[in-house]
């Protein structure tokens, strides 16, 4: 954006205009504050990912695991009724269960990052960036 005098300021650095080191001093806090949000919102995602735990059981309830967000099995649970199990249904059953417990746990962790992604301060951080 150009004025007739020259690059127009946006409204809230305007107070600015004849004073070219006060107004670098005012980019820079901008940037400074930009950078920072950006920062504590990677964070505060990086700490909902690592958060996510799903636990998941077989239909029968004979097996339950618990996984993280990446579909790392943290737990695993039998009852006394996997005794009578051949090991093929026993492989199938723990296998099927961290299969739809990792479905659930990558569906959370696309949700999370799709909401940072979209949130209103992103776009305007994105915007900054661009300009």
């Amino acid at each position: 954006m150009t004025g007739p005098g020259g690059p127009s300021l946006p409204p809230h650095l305007a107070g600015y205009a004849n004073s070219p080191g006060a107004l670098a001093e005012a980019l820079m806090d901008e940037l400074v504050a930009t950078a920072q949000r950006r920062v504590d919102r990677m964070h505060a995602l990086g700490e909902q990912l690592a958060a996510i735990r799903v636990r998941e059981s077989s239909p029968d309830g004979v097996v339950t695991v618990t996984v993280d967000g990446n579909g790392a099995l943290l737990d695993l649970v039998l009852t006394s009724a996997v005794q009578r199990w051949t090991p093929e249904q026993f492989d199938t059953a723990v296998v099927d269960t961290v299969r739809r417990a990792t479905a659930v746990a990558y569906a959370r962790f696309g949700d999370l990052v799709t909401e940072f992604n979209s949130s209103p301060d992103a776009k305007v951080l994105d915007s900054q960036q661009n300009s």
